[in-house]
């Protein structure tokens, strides 16, 4: 079955900070336990996304199976790359894309998404994180560099144009 995706609304925010939660867990379990650590992304950045109309889930089958953020207009940490991006035109970003463990296909659905709102996407991810790795480079995406995101760690940064 194909995911759905559809714009979260505030009734939402629940479910996904479940989906939050499991990928939280998987990710320690899978090597990755500094990127979001305990309680990345908090619950008031999710219910920001909503209100700000960036959230979006993915479902199969009518059930939240992941959620992402995409996000348009210039990212602050990629202002500076140690590496090289790509085209300098408008992009938009893929942030905290999370899957509950339930369904395939989040990070491809949500590149789908944010394709249909501009055809250049960036996103970033930790260099811990192999299979959020796999899933950017299935996806097409071109390594750029390394950035530096809010908490200071740095991040892998990708573009797809």
């Amino acid at each position: 079955m194909a995911l759905a995706c559809r714009p979260a609304t505030e009734a939402d925010v629940p479910a996904c900070l479940d989906v939050y939660a499991a990928a939280r867990r998987f990710m320690a379990a899978s090597g990755n336990p500094g990127q979001w650590g305990p309680s990345w992304p908090p619950a008031a950045l999710v219910a920001e996304d909503v209100s700000a109309g960036r959230l979006w889930v993915a479902e199969e089958g009518g059930r939240v199976c992941g959620c992402f953020a995409v996000c348009p207009g210039e990212e602050p940490s990629y202002a500076s790359i140690d590496g090289a991006w790509l085209d300098g035109s408008p992009y938009v970003t893929l942030h905290r894309v999370a899957s509950d463990g339930t369904a395939r296909g989040v990070l491809a659905a949500a590149v789908a998404q944010a394709r249909s709102e501009n055809p250049h996407v960036r996103i970033d991810t930790h260099r811990d994180n192999a299979p959020m790795l796999r899933a950017v480079a299935s996806q097409g995406f071109s390594p750029c560099g390394t950035v530096t995101v809010h908490d200071g760690t740095e991040r892998l940064a990708f573009e797809l144009v």
